[in-house]
């Protein structure tokens, strides 16, 4: 282990570095070789979280740090498999957010057109709109709030649809 990785340490868990701690919350997947990150916290759809130094950082972030090197400011770490909770360096690259969303078209992980984060899109959106049912129902089916659907319903969003 390098002389590095000996001295990251988290203050209150005792004796242990944050590489022992780190390798106790993930299990690897022999068919893809994906390290899942299933001990540790999620958060963010489905993305492991480690706390260091009391703050809450993405488990891929500190992955790559602990095992390819510093994060370049700026940059943010990217996967070349497409499982979230994976945290194996080998799958593991730094990019920009540009290359992210170009990645994430190609690989047709994006929902919206407009906003890749989100989980309706421009036909769905139509279907809500003509759906008679209660907000409540609509709601349950496509797995969003009831506010979403009344927002969509009265096109304060999704005005462009």
């Amino acid at each position: 282990m390098s002389k590095a990785k000996q001295q990251i340490r988290h203050r209150g868990v005792g004796k242990k570095t944050l590489l022992q701690r780190f390798e106790e919350k993930y299990i690897p997947e022999p068919n893809t070789g994906c390290w899942l990150f299933w001990f540790g916290t999620t958060a963010q759809m489905g993305y492991g979280r480690v706390y260091r130094s009391k703050r809450s950082i993405r488990a891929t972030h500190v992955s790559y740090e602990l095992f390819k090197g510093k994060v370049p400011k700026g940059k943010m770490v990217l996967h070349t498999c497409d499982v979230r909770c994976c945290v194996n360096p080998d799958h593991l690259y730094v990019g920009t957010r540009k290359q992210n969303m170009k990645d994430a078209r190609e690989r047709h992980r994006m929902a919206g057109e407009r906003n890749g984060g989100a989980t309706l899109t421009a036909e769905k959106v139509i279907a809500i709109r003509n759906d008679p049912r209660s907000q409540v129902a609509i709601s349950r089916e496509y797995k969003i709030n009831f506010g979403t659907v009344s927002k969509i319903k009265l096109r304060t969003r999704w005005k462009h649809v």
